[in-house]
C-alpha cells in the first residue's frame, strides 16, 4: 500500500467515523483497511482479537466505540496499584 493510498483510506475512515478523535483508543490495535476494521489488544505480552467489522455494516461505528471503550479500561491502572 502505497502512502496516498493510505492516506485516502485513513480520511474515509475519519469521514465515516467523525467522533474518531473523541474514543479511547489506549490498549488497542487497529487495523483499517477499505472494507473494514479490525481491533486487537494487549493482555500481558500477547495480543488478543477483539472484533472485525466491515464498513458496510449498519452499526460499526457504534459497535468500534464500544470495542474501544472497553479496551481502555481493559488498560487502565489497576486501582491496588
Amino acid at each position: 500500500m502505497t502512502v496516498r493510498i493510505s492516506q485516502r483510506v485513513l480520511a474515509r475512515f475519519k469521514a465515516a467515523f467523525p467522533q474518531w478523535h473523541l474514543v479511547a483508543w489506549t490498549n488497542s490495535l487497529v487495523e483499517i483497511t477499505t472494507i473494514g476494521v479490525e481491533v486487537w489488544h494487549a493482555q500481558g505480552n500477547r495480543l488478543v482479537r477483539d472484533t472485525y467489522l466491515a464498513f458496510d455494516s449498519d452499526d460499526w461505528q457504534t459497535r468500534l466505540t464500544s470495542t474501544l471503550e472497553q479496551n481502555a479500561r481493559r488498560g487502565a491502572p489497576d486501582a491496588a496499584g
